[in-house]
């Protein structure tokens, strides 16, 4: 019961100044960070596949032709609702 008590009495008093916290962070955060951007380059590149005139914009026709290749059982009403939903300025 005593080691108890101690160990317990080190983790209440033990103290993390600002740099130490950020060292012991950083490999931590870097892998995420690094996680984030391979997930962000393999978005750009699947938005590119399916950009099939190259124009920076999906048509419903675009995405509706990539969410069918990724293997999504969609209908092309779906996708036209779900573009109506996201493309609030209507550009596409």
């Amino acid at each position: 019961m005593i080691r108890s008590a101690n160990a317990e009495e080190r983790v209440n008093s033990a103290t993390l100044d600002k740099n130490s916290f950020r060292n012991m962070m950083l490999p931590f955060m870097q892998n995420e960070l690094n996680s984030q951007q391979k997930s962000l380059e393999e978005l750009k590149g699947v938005f590119l596949d399916a950009d099939i005139d190259g124009s920076g914009y999906l048509s419903v026709d675009e995405l509706y032709q990539a969410v069918r290749k990724i293997g999504a059982d969609v209908e092309l009403e779906d996708v036209i609702d779900l573009m109506s939903e996201l493309d609030v300025d209507r550009n596409g």
